[in-house]
């Protein structure tokens, strides 16, 4: 694919003497994990009724090296693939995305010639499921809620913070497309409240900008029988949120996330 580059803990998988070659994964498998309930005398199965959830996912990624040295260049492909902890990047036509993966198997193709070339290929688990965008922004969205503008991903956003006005004692966050959602009701303060719809704790700050927890909680944070928060995009590739709260009545919320893609 054009303008598709990887990289794995920040060294890159090609230069003068490494290419990645056709076979690699761009799309990988997508596995869902299904409870399946049959009754006597039925046809087919019961629907669950449920939100899909994703086995983890492989990628295979196969390299070529070559030219003289060759071998120095994999070893240190090799220190870096065995590595305990590894993050594996890619940027697709300019756009910077990273995933933690965990190695499942490294193997030599069988086609290599001593100081001449090797091809192998290189098998990565991706427990998290999603590519996630390396920089994450935020949106400012009326205390209703709204559409979250200026997206390019295409998989569900998970994980998201909101930062809310002072005053607020209640807030409720829902995807109209999956039913999901997340809710925390507590204290007014003169500052703002913060609440992470993924680890389900809030905290407070009077600073714009704490939107890592501080001496988090989770008193008071729930979420609805539809699930945890995940905004899925609708069927024209927009994404939304539907808000409410009471307590604040001026300004707006902040919503915080990192893009996500299949």
């Amino acid at each position: 694919m054009s303008g598709l580059a990887y990289a794995i803990n920040g060294i890159p998988l090609e230069d003068d003497m490494t290419i990645v070659q056709l076979g690699s994964t761009f799309l990988s498998e997508l596995s869902v994990a299904r409870t399946v309930v049959s009754v006597p005398n039925r046809n087919g199965s019961v629907p669950t009724g449920g939100l899909p959830v994703f086995d983890e996912r492989k990628i295979t990624i196969k390299l070529f090296n070559h030219g003289h040295g060759f071998e120095r260049r994999l070893r240190q492909l090799l220190r870096a693939f065995t590595m305990p902890t590894l993050t594996l990047s890619r940027t697709v036509d300019g756009v910077g995305q990273q995933a933690s993966v965990q190695l499942v198997s490294l193997s030599p193709d069988g086609d290599e010639r001593l100081g001449l070339f090797e091809s192998y290929t290189v098998v990565l688990a991706m427990p998290g499921v999603y590519w996630e965008a390396k920089n994450e922004q935020s949106v400012s969205l009326p205390l209703t809620g709204g559409a979250l503008t200026g997206l390019a991903c295409d998989a569900p956003l998970t994980g998201l913070v909101f930062q809310l006005p002072a005053k607020t004692t209640q807030f409720t966050a829902s995807d109209p497309v999956s039913g999901t959602g997340v809710s925390w009701q507590g204290a007014a303060s003169d500052g703002f409240t913060y609440v992470d719809s993924g680890r389900l704790q809030y905290w407070k700050s009077t600073s714009p900008l704490a939107f890592a927890p501080v001496k988090p909680s989770s008193v008071g944070v729930d979420y609805p029988s539809g699930g945890i928060l995940q905004v899925n995009a609708n069927a024209e590739g927009k994404y939304s949120l539907t808000c409410a709260l009471t307590g604040a009545t001026a300004g707006n919320i902040t919503v915080r996330f990192a893009q996500q893609w299949w």
